[in-house]
């Protein structure tokens, strides 16, 4: 299935967003079924629907193993467009990967943003 669209953010143009969304992953689904994320026409992250996975994760060790995956992005400008797109061994819904929430923080505008502090301050 798709899921596809467009958010708009309250901002001015130019302005940098960090953001992510958080998908998890079935115990009844095929560890071959994906979720693939593109934020802006560029495909971001591909999740695998593997339920001992847990983000967020250094290396090999993760914070759990409840299935959790994180899919991060930056966005410049006033809006996200977003698709997601599962693939699935199985037509049923409750055997998909599960898209839980997302969020976006305002990392700034450039020309508005104060200047880096100076050397050994």
């Amino acid at each position: 299935g798709v899921l596809e669209g467009s958010l708009s953010l309250p901002s001015t143009a130019g302005a940098r967003w960090r953001g992510y969304l958080v998908a998890y992953a079935v115990d009844q689904g095929d560890r071959s079924d994906t979720l693939v994320v593109s934020i802006g026409g560029q495909v971001v992250a591909t999740l695998a629907n593997d339920p001992t996975a847990g983000a967020p994760c250094v290396g090999a060790v993760c914070a759990s193993t409840s299935g959790r995956q994180i899919a991060e992005f930056d966005v410049v400008g006033s809006s996200i467009t977003y698709r997601l797109l599962w693939t699935s061994s199985n037509p049923a819904p409750e055997q998909h990967m599960t898209v839980v929430f997302g969020e976006a923080a305002l990392l700034g505008v450039p020309g508005r943003l104060p200047p880096p502090p100076a050397k050994g301050a």
